[in-house]
């Protein structure tokens, strides 16, 4: 009977030790209850803003959600504390038009953004060059670089005579070289390159107009020439495709961003005669480009082609506009955008534009609202929108540096038709 009642007392001893400790823990509880756990830290955001032409753009606002700042002298802006993945904005409020760019979805702590049709930042001058008289047939090609910027004309007999409009990002002036060639083209074709000059170390004034004449002692080198030739892979896609090729000696990569074309042709073969010798750093860019069935639509490839072999190039297929229909009407920010964007890794670039405002969304989602900014989207304002895919790109965050830093990931442009609708009243 002793027994049992030891047992009795160990078990409850037990149990009240259990309590104790139960009593213990909860105690701690209402402490961590009313101390929740902090929000998780975002990283600092040191970005720089720049226009199409690679200036700074100054004074601009740039906001991630409810955190804003303006950009510094060159173009620079930092955000502190931003939880990743974040949609960064850009504003310009005032004339011509009001503009406002997103870019959605991006993770760098290092964001380089460009600012899509923002007026009047940047550099520019005005080269004219002069050369001696072309005979019927023949066709100069003008070029002014300085491996960064670039600016060509094509001269066409009777004139003789190219006035180049040179915009740069920074500097009140610009020292680069002038190259001329000079050859016969026979139905859009260069066959051959005939004569040759260059002019070293050629500096241009920002707002200023400087002339250079070339004489017939300074255009008697023969470049020398090859032939580059290749096929479109899978046949033409659209109305018919047209072939360029253009030389590349600026760093800017944006698609078609190249001097004038050295020889177009038209079909699904091309062989092109391109010169080989030029005092400065270049390659050659082969173009394919095709219309699609509705007015706007086109897909347009580059890539840096080589001699001595057969240069493929394939044609991705255009996006189109799926919602809402065309001429749309008491569209407001609830109202869903959604496009089908074709073929091809990339990114899609989707535009409003209207008469006194322009947005500008970077995304890689199929669907999206209008976007919201101060600059607001008006009441009864009409406007235009469609899609433009940029490839080969993997995300948001490569954009900027293919754009403005050449590291051959921007490879395609296509574009849709454009449709129409009409804001609330």
């Amino acid at each position: 009977m002793k027994t049992s009642v030891f047992q009795k007392l160990c078990f409850s001893f037990l149990i009240l030790n259990i309590f104790l400790l139960i009593l213990s823990c909860n105690e701690d509880t209402p402490e961590k209850t009313n101390n929740p756990l902090p929000p998780p830290s975002g990283i600092t955001l040191n970005g720089f803003v720049l226009d199409e032409n690679a200036a700074p753009v100054i004074g601009i606002k740039v906001s991630v959600s409810s955190k804003q700042t303006y950009t510094s002298y060159d173009g620079s802006f930092t955000l502190s504390n931003i939880i990743t993945p974040y949609d960064i904005k850009i504003t310009f409020v005032g004339v011509p038009k009001s503009v406002g760019v997103v870019y959605k979805g991006m993770t760098t702590p290092g964001p380089l953004l460009l600012m899509q049709s923002y007026p009047g930042s940047g550099y520019s001058a005005t080269l004219s060059v002069r050369i001696p008289p072309l005979s019927e047939l023949q066709r100069a090609t003008i070029i002014f670089t300085d491996n960064y910027t670039e600016g060509s004309a094509v001269i066409r007999p009777p004139a003789d005579t190219a006035n180049i409009s040179i915009k740069w990002g920074e500097g009140s002036s610009i020292t680069g070289k002038v190259i001329v060639y000079i050859y016969p083209l026979i139905n859009g074709i260069a066959t051959d390159y005939q004569k040759y000059g260059a002019k070293q170390n050629i500096i241009l004034t920002n707002g200023g107009n400087t002339s250079i004449i070339f004489n017939e002692n300074e255009l008697t080198t023969n470049p020398g020439e090859a032939s580059i030739s290749g096929s479109l892979l899978g046949g033409v896609i659209g109305q018919g495709t047209t072939f360029a090729i253009t030389y590349r000696f600026g760093a800017l990569l944006y698609p078609f961003k190249y001097g004038a074309p050295i020889s177009t042709t038209f079909g699904n073969e091309f062989t092109f005669v391109v010169p080989t010798y030029l005092p400065l750093v270049y390659n050659y860019v082969l173009s394919g480009f095709t219309y699609g069935p509705d007015s706007g639509m086109f897909s347009s490839k580059c890539r840096t082609v080589e001699f001595n072999t057969n240069n493929l190039i394939a044609l991705e297929s255009m996006p189109t506009l799926e919602s809402p229909p065309d001429n749309a009407v008491n569209v407001d920010q609830a109202t869903q955008f959604g496009v089908n964007p074709g073929t091809g890794t990339g990114i899609n670039l989707i535009s409003f534009e209207a008469p006194d405002r322009v947005f500008h969304v970077y995304q890689t989602e199929k669907f999206l609202n209008l976007p919201s900014f101060e600059i607001g989207i008006g009441r009864n304002t009409a406007y235009t929108w469609y899609v433009r895919r940029l490839g080969s790109l993997e995300d948001i965050n490569q954009f900027g540096y293919s754009y403005f830093y050449n590291d051959n990931r921007l490879t395609f442009f296509t574009s849709s038709a454009k449709r129409r609708f009409t804001t609330k009243p």
